[in-house]
């Protein structure tokens, strides 16, 4: 019995800790990454824009309801409903996707850029600016996820998938 209220005391703290240190830590975050992907910009840009292919390419979106040309529900791998935008576009060199539910424990904007190195090469950029509500959260994402983690699997995922072609 006295080594569970240990055990129970030493988990409380740490929970405690990971609480304080998440409530310091700044709501705001911008991350970036980049890729050179093997495909024109015309097709690398065609891909990004065009949400209801997500679910064959994005290892973490399950499905994708189309509500109009610029606005799209999925659903993520945890069975989440998330709905997304596309706030502008300049064709084909840049895109803004931005988060519009409301009630998430974070919210983002990602602003995608395409160079074209060559024919059948182009550079993608992406850049989060995101918030997380959650302190909790803000822990995990800062000192076990990263904030470029995600970045950094849709441009492995988007690079694969044009490959592929």
């Amino acid at each position: 019995m006295f080594w569970l209220g240990i055990s129970t005391g030493v988990f409380f703290l740490f929970v405690l800790a990971v609480v304080c240190i998440g409530f310091g830590l700044p709501k705001e975050h911008e991350a970036e990454g980049e890729r050179e992907i093997p495909a024109s910009i015309e097709e690398v840009f065609a891909v990004i824009r065009n949400p209801e292919e997500y679910p064959r390419w994005r290892s973490g979106v399950r499905s994708v309801l189309k509500e109009s040309e610029t606005v799209w529900l999925e659903k993520d791998s945890h069975g989440h409903h998330i709905r997304y935008c596309f706030e502008s576009e300049d064709r084909p060199s840049s895109l803004v996707v931005k988060i519009l539910s409301e009630g998430l424990p974070y919210e983002g904007v990602w602003d995608y850029h395409f160079l074209k190195l060559g024919p059948h090469l182009t550079r993608v950029r992406i850049r989060e600016r995101g918030k997380i509500w959650n302190p909790i959260f803000r822990f995990l994402a800062r000192f076990f996820f990263g904030y470029t983690g995600t970045i950094h699997q849709i441009l492995k995922e988007l690079s694969q998938s044009l490959e592929k072609r």
